[in-house]
């Protein structure tokens, strides 16, 4: 027996706290070594990803995250979710190049704010 309709009620929560979408620059200059963590010196993304992990884990701010990559153009890496650990690891596994060697950032801003 299959559900019918009627027999399903819809139901409406109230969504409260903050949606953050994450822009990461992938382009070239990212890869400059001219940083350091904890005394290592260390590539422009891998303190970024350094930094965004710590924000990913530590707010404790209920709502929504998301990841753009940007490089030539921006992508949606991970529409809005409430799901922290796909999130990071979406952002671990973004890679310098992936979306091209220079920077649009202006793109990136866009498609934050188309996501909301």
């Amino acid at each position: 027996m299959r559900p019918r309709g009627g027999l399903v009620k819809q139901l409406n929560f109230p969504l409260t706290g903050r949606s953050v979408m994450l822009a990461v620059d992938l382009s070239g200059s990212m890869k400059e070594k001219d940083l350091e963590i904890e005394g290592r010196a260390v590539t422009r993304l891998e303190v970024v990803k350094y930094v965004l992990r710590a924000f990913i884990e530590r707010v404790k701010v209920p709502g929504f995250g998301g990841l753009i990559l940007f490089g030539d153009q921006a992508y949606l890496q991970t529409p809005l979710t409430f799901d922290r650990k796909t999130l990071g690891q979406m952002l671990e596994e973004s890679e310098l190049g992936l979306a091209g060697q220079r920077t649009a950032i202006g793109s990136a801003i866009g498609l934050g704010v188309l996501s909301e």
